[in-house]
């Protein structure tokens, strides 16, 4: 029997078009994988926002202005 290793998913977005997307696993911290994405906003600076799924399967969009207390708000409940 196989098992489902739970993961963070991540799509990079410039406008409409997806630039890249990746994965994290979900023993890694939240504010990690949203720290990561702020690091790719400076990387690449067409990039306007990102979409984060979560292990259960809703998503969040993490906008390139977003603030530091809105990122660890969200750190807070994306599981």
């Amino acid at each position: 029997m196989e098992t489902k290793k739970k993961t963070r998913k991540v799509a990079l977005y410039r406008g409409e078009e997806a630039i890249s997307s990746y994965s994290q696993h979900a023993a890694e911290a939240p504010l990690a994988l949203l720290r990561a994405i702020r690091r790719e906003f400076s990387r690449n600076p067409t990039l306007t926002h990102a979409v984060l799924r979560d292990t259960s399967g809703r998503c969040w969009e993490v906008n390139r202005h977003m603030s530091r207390l809105r990122v660890l708000w969200l750190s807070l409940i994306v599981r």
